[in-house]
């Protein structure tokens, strides 16, 4: 419950008196009212976004969280903005790089280059990697299928798959989901643009199925990745047309 409204080109959550009068009408009555004891709330960080001590109605469906499915967990590298107008461009250089804005629609662009040196591969992503946004409002996930080893800048993670346990795809499609989307708020922080910790990540919580319709569901989920991949390849062709179909010859 709560009223939205800028101060300074910047959302702020509000509350209205008559909000008020309502949040404290329902503590009181305890219609729909918890109690959650302070070393609750300390585990998570004092997190006091609602959604993530009111639980919704048990679902018989299994989970697992998603650090069980991991290999590993990366943040992508951090640049100061000026750093990044100075290292990064689409000019051709040895190291191919990504940074937020090339994660769209569920795809990974690779336009631009880092024109720099990397300390190491700590921020590097590699083929079958899942690329997540670390702010909400859609968190934004995406399967990283280049077999090169591109280095990931800004607020980015990088979730390595046991692909034993579990495809990237089937992940990443969770992950996209209205599902995913509401377990990721669930342990978000902030209340304008919601933050996902690093240490929040492996929390997630997956849905597994019995071994059949898991395959399938898993099948599936890759033909999506590969229909939005190869629309989105379409969509840059039919740009690059557009953009040029007025240029003198």
């Amino acid at each position: 419950i709560y009223h939205p409204i800028r101060v300074g080109g910047r959302r702020v959550n509000t509350l209205t008196e008559d909000m008020m009068d309502e949040i404290y009408n329902r503590y009181k009555n305890s219609s729909d009212a918890i109690v959650k004891a302070v070393n609750e709330i300390s585990e998570t960080g004092y997190n006091l976004n609602p959604i993530r001590y009111v639980e919704k109605e048990e679902s018989s469906l299994e989970t697992v969280e998603l650090g069980e499915l991991l290999t590993s967990i990366k943040r992508g590298m951090t640049l100061k903005a000026s750093e990044m107008d100075k290292y990064i461009s689409k000019d051709v250089a040895y190291k191919k790089c990504i940074i937020p804005s090339q994660i769209s629609n569920g795809v990974v662009e690779d336009q631009y280059y880092y024109h720099a040196e990397t300390r190491n591969q700590k921020n590097d992503c590699f083929y079958g990697d899942i690329l997540l946004s670390k702010t909400g409002s859609p968190f934004k996930a995406a399967v990283f299928n280049v077999y090169d080893a591109y280095l990931v800048i800004g607020n980015i993670y990088i979730l390595g798959v046991d692909q034993k346990k579990v495809t990237p795809e089937y992940i990443k499609c969770f992950l996209s989901s209205k599902k995913g989307q509401e377990e990721m708020r669930r342990l978000a922080v902030g209340s304008g643009t919601p933050i996902l910790r690093i240490s929040d990540v492996p929390k997630i919580r997956i849905p597994v199925y019995e071994e059949k319709k898991q395959k399938a569901m898993e099948a599936r989920a890759k033909e999506i990745v590969e229909e939005m991949e190869l629309l989105h390849t379409q969509l840059r062709s039919e740009e690059d047309e557009l953009a040029r179909m007025f240029d003198e010859e």
